[in-house]
């Protein structure tokens, strides 16, 4: 019997999963994701890569819809705060863009969505639909630690099929794949990672950074930049060659080596060349062919990728044999909670004699821009939400995960707030407070003889004991920070209210010291190299010097409970 070929088009379909503001969970198609955005609170999934990878899809459909705008930095300020006023996407606009290229939104038909049609390994049957599912293990004796029955693991409905898609594209693994018919870099039967790029989805390479604010329609909104001073064209709408995929008609089987002309292309990498493969009835998917599609070189897209922080990276100075240092995203690091991060998010210092560029996410700069202008409130709430996949072994496996989240008013993405200074401030205090207790604990340590843990720094078991005590500090001070974080806001004293906020880092690190002094059964004069009580009293020295004492009339009697039921 002949297969059936499907139709699933993800315009009307249901295929994307979203939490409405009233606490209801559903599925949208796309023409009614952005037609009730303003009643969503957000987009989820099997996985959290699913949000990133969707927020960005429409974004791209944002930048493409609203492709001729006035001209000049103020028409396009005007654009962004007559629909931002509106408070709900226009009921024209958006869905007749989609309209217009409808076919190209179905998963299988003539143009598949992020696919190409025909696709056919060379020597080889499709894979398995579990290829693309990062949450499906490759050994059959680890599905004890996934989430997903293995028997389970063969089969995708095609909503969660466009869900996985988009995942595959943007944080797929590099690594060794099987040549597809077309492909022209095949190397003895196999297809390697493009040299000297990464063979990653591209937002595998990056540290994904979203603004969100209270529903999905001004999360939508204040990450659709429209101006940024680090694009050689400032305005990012209506750029020359900057075509979405479903709007193009030459993307092929071949891997091919690529530049992003704006932020469209950028948003809608084809990292991969993918088709999926339903079952011979065309109920379900069971099946992938999948191999490396657009190589892009990982610097220098600080003028088209908006979504990640960046850094200055000499080693590709030389891999590249360039005359400068380029710039390269800044990945998010899975052990280390957002708020410790901040500064690389939030920080820049642009005083004359500085000489550092801007580094911020362009998501960031865009809404400092916007509070500046007075489109949005400095006292608006909004949240900073880090996407980023860690990759093992060569990046052909999933190592880790991020997706965090840290709460805050827009005041705090203006660099020069004191507010925002202070802030960072506080978490630079406690990085050292912290240090300190840390070489209290070995001190300690080794007062009861405990070299072998503690005592050499090169040796990887003191190392991993100096990052146990660091990660019982930051877990215990984790929940102060968020909360601190988000309710400063700009009617607050910032001395006070950094004060207090010091005095309870420093209880908190002040009361490890003594849990871990007590049970240690070592005495406080007499023993080791460095006595006990020595020690104690050498980390309160550090602790007064790095936070400020705790004598009461130094700070604040507010306590943090107290402001927190105001």
């Amino acid at each position: 019997m002949e297969a059936q070929q499907p139709t699933y088009n993800l315009l009307e379909e249901p295929w994307i999963q979203v939490e409405m503001l009233d606490g209801r969970t559903t599925k949208l198609g796309l023409k009614a994701l952005f037609a009730e955005a303003h009643r969503i609170r957000t987009i989820s999934g099997e996985l959290t890569h699913m949000h990133f990878a969707t927020v960005r899809l429409c974004e791209a459909i944002l930048y493409c819809t609203y492709g001729d705008p006035e001209q000049g930095e103020q028409g396009l300020l005007t654009l962004w705060r007559e629909i931002w006023e509106l408070g709900r996407f226009p009921h024209e606009g958006v869905a007749e863009y989609l309209d217009e290229y409808r076919d190209r939104f179905d998963l299988f038909g003539d143009k598949p969505f992020y696919q190409v049609s025909g696709l056919a390994y060379t020597a080889a049957d499709p894979s398995p639909i579990s290829a693309i599912m990062p949450d499906v293990p490759t050994r059959l004796d680890k599905t004890l630690f996934s989430m997903r029955s293995f028997r389970h693991a063969g089969t995708l409905a095609f909503d969660e099929a466009a869900r996985y898609l988009l995942v595959a594209q943007g944080y797929d693994t590099s690594g060794i794949k099987t040549p597809v018919v077309g492909n022209t870099h095949v190397n003895k039967g196999k297809v390697y990672p493009p040299k000297n790029m990464p063979g990653t989805g591209w937002c595998g390479g990056i540290g994904g950074t979203i603004v969100e604010g209270e529903n999905l329609f001004q999360t939508l909104m204040l990450n659709w930049v429209m101006v940024d001073d680090r694009s050689s064209r400032i305005g990012l709408l209506d750029i020359d060659g900057d075509f979405a995929p479903w709007e193009r008609d030459d993307i092929g089987p071949d891997m091919t080596v690529a530049e992003p002309a704006g932020p469209i292309q950028m948003l809608t990498w084809q990292s991969r060349r993918i088709r999926l493969i339903p079952n011979d009835e065309g109920t379900c998917v069971t099946g992938v062919v999948l191999c490396y599609g657009d190589a892009i070189r990982p610097i220098d897209k600080q003028g088209v990728e908006m979504m990640t922080p960046w850094r200055k990276s000499e080693a590709q100075q030389k891999k590249w044999a360039l005359p400068y240092v380029p710039w390269m995203a800044r990945k998010h690091d899975p052990n280390r909670s957002i708020w410790r991060g901040l500064s690389s998010l939030i920080a820049y210092e642009d005083s004359a004699d500085s000489g550092q560029p801007d580094m911020r996410p362009g998501v960031i700069r865009w809404v400092e821009r916007l509070e500046l202008e007075g489109a949005i409130d400095k006292a608006m709430p909004l949240s900073i939400r880090a996407h980023g996949m860690e990759y093992g072994t060569n990046d052909s496996v999933y190592a880790d995960g991020v997706d965090d989240t840290v709460s805050l008013h827009a005041l705090m993405l203006r660099h020069d707030a004191e507010a925002t200074v202070k802030t960072l401030e506080v978490i630079s205090q406690t990085d050292r407070a912290v240090g300190s207790l840390i070489h209290f604990v070995v001190n300690v340590s080794m007062s009861q003889g405990d070299k072998r843990r503690y005592g050499s720094k090169g040796d990887s078991a003191a190392g991993a004991s100096r990052q146990d005590v660091a990660t019982q500090a930051y877990d215990e001070l984790d929940g102060l920070f968020r909360a601190r974080i988000a309710h400063l806001g700009p009617n607050d004293d910032v001395y006070d209210y950094c004060s207090l906020w010091l005095r309870e880092v420093h209880k908190t690190l002040l009361r490890i010291a003594e849990d871990f002094l007590s049970e240690s059964e070592v005495p406080l004069f007499g023993g080791g190299t460095i006595p006990a009580g020595r020690a104690l009293e050498q980390l309160r020295r550090s602790l007064n010097r790095e936070l400020g004492s705790l004598s009461a009339d130094t700070v604040s009697t507010r306590t943090l409970v107290d402001e927190q039921e105001q």
